[in-house]
């Protein structure tokens, strides 16, 4: 047979909620649950026009990258081209180095290839640059 550690048989009847204030229906709880859905609404509010907000910041950003393509094209090509290219490779170059960053272990495939990516892509910019200036065309 199990005892408590007074001695005694551990209590076998079924518990009766004492009455206190967190059971209790009444006005405190009532302003407690409207509280916390006001709050829950409040941050969903926030939330949301958080992210309209950084949509149409970017949407404006893609226009005017889109915009600013469009004009360098009819200033220049090749300039645009290697522009583009640059750009490309630094953002796959960040992405590389990020993850080198997030895992250390296999950081030297990841800084080899942000090198190497790099290289590439200024040795293309340099031919493009050259091949345009040429006067060969």
């Amino acid at each position: 047979m199990t005892s408590t550690s007074e001695g005694r048989l551990p209590n076998r009847d079924p518990a009766t909620a004492a009455p206190d204030s967190d059971t209790a229906p009444g006005p405190g709880r009532q302003h407690g649950f409207l509280r916390g859905v006001l709050g829950f609404l409040t941050d969903l509010l926030e939330d949301f026009l958080g992210e309209v907000a950084v949509q149409a910041v970017s949407c404006a950003l893609l226009i005017g990258v889109l915009l600013g393509l469009v004009w360098g094209w009819g200033q220049s090509p090749a300039l645009t081209l290697s522009t583009v290219v640059i750009l490309l490779t630094g953002a796959v170059g960040t992405v590389a180095a990020f993850k080198a960053r997030n895992h250390p272990d296999h950081r030297w495939p990841w800084l080899l290839g942000a090198a190497m990516l790099t290289t590439v892509g200024a040795v293309a910019v340099w031919f493009i640059l050259y091949g345009s200036n040429c006067g060969c065309t």
